[in-house]
């Protein structure tokens, strides 16, 4: 069984080196031939893809025939895919789908009666206005994309006086409403910005944290949790992630024990069931079968749990081999269950 590992440019030089090794390796341990491709490598005409293989401990350059199915490590919504994307995508199943969006993800969980409880009040940004509703409801606010990723584009925005706090990294401006004004419709040039209340989850000392949560399809089809991790972002930032000086990642264990003393026994299990059932209700509403989820939750003070976001891009610096094992599990799935539709025509 032949399966493609899809990137738009360079696989080999753009996805991390662990993420190659572990996919290879598990490969060989699932007995599944990878082949990882881009864009340029695909040749329609002829049936053939030009990529890469890992045979006897080195990369070799090979023309082969279309994979069974596709493992696309970067995938972007059908309206966004290339032209060549978009014909490959008619002629192979892929594995991987994008998730719609913060906003979609919302209205999901929404309709959902155990899960509804967990959703921050959001409302599209537009221009100054809308900020400032939510100023008046909820005193700190913060503004992010609706399809941004890691941390990436969030500011936190609050009221002094006449003024605005605009808090964007560790970058803090005084802004007066025409200023304010500007600098929302400016977000908003490249996407739909949302606005929340700001939700207060910070250690002893000040840091921001969350969890992220690792969803998986595995080989039988359904939900597995790969990982639960906290992120912490430095005291003062407005978001946790783990992008460069921002952030950093650490056990589940050591940080539970500390920071809910009493009721850490049970929050590793409660979080695990959370993230199974917002995983089958984003897929549910999704026009295209997830096969994995980064989902970040948060606890407050009062030990109430919220929903940050969910992602489909996956970062897996320090758990590669375990996200390998359920990647090639369920690719091989759909490779066969594509096969058997095929026979039936």
């Amino acid at each position: 069984m032949l399966i493609g590992v899809y990137y738009p440019e360079s696989p080999l030089g753009r996805l991390p080196g662990k993420r190659l090794e572990a996919l290879a390796a598990e490969a060989v341990r699932q007995h599944v031939q990878l082949v990882f491709f881009d864009e340029k490598g695909v040749d329609l005409k002829r049936n053939l893809v030009k990529g890469q293989t890992f045979e006897r401990g080195r990369w070799t350059e090979r023309e082969l025939p279309l994979p069974s199915v596709v493992i696309d490590e970067q995938p972007r919504p059908p309206a966004d895919r290339s032209p060549i994307e978009q014909s490959l995508s008619r002629r192979v199943t892929f594995a991987s789908h994008a998730i719609q969006g913060k906003l979609r993800t919302m209205e999901l969980l929404q309709r959902s009666d155990s899960l509804r409880g967990l959703l921050i009040p959001t409302a599209p940004a537009r221009d100054a206005s809308d900020v400032l509703r939510a100023l008046e409801a909820y005193g700190r606010v913060v503004l992010k994309p609706d399809n941004g990723r890691q941390g990436e584009g969030i500011v936190a925005v609050e009221a002094d006086g006449l003024y605005y706090r605009w808090l964007e990294g560790f970058r803090l401006q005084k802004l007066d409403f025409a200023m304010l004004d500007r600098a929302v419709r400016a977000l908003g040039r490249n996407g739909l910005y949302l606005v929340q209340p700001y939700i207060n989850c910070v250690t002893e000392k000040g840091e921001p944290f969350d969890f992220r949560i690792r969803a998986q399809r595995n080989g039988e089809g359904g939900w597995t949790v790969t990982r639960i991790y906290p992120r912490l972002g430095q005291p003062g930032a407005v978001a946790s992630n783990s992008r460069g000086r921002n952030g950093r990642t650490i056990e589940l264990e050591p940080f539970l024990k500390e920071r809910f003393p009493q009721q850490h026994p049970f929050i590793e299990r409660h979080l695990r069931h959370l993230a199974l059932e917002i995983a089958a209700c984003a897929d549910g509403g999704s026009d295209f079968p997830l096969d994995e989820l980064e989902i970040d939750l948060t606890i407050d003070e009062g030990l109430r749990t919220w929903f940050y976001e969910a992602d489909t891009s996956p970062q897996a610096a320090d758990h590669e081999p375990e996200r390998a094992v359920h990647t090639i599990a369920y690719a091989k799935r759909i490779a066969a269950r594509a096969a058997a539709a095929s026979n039936l025509r």
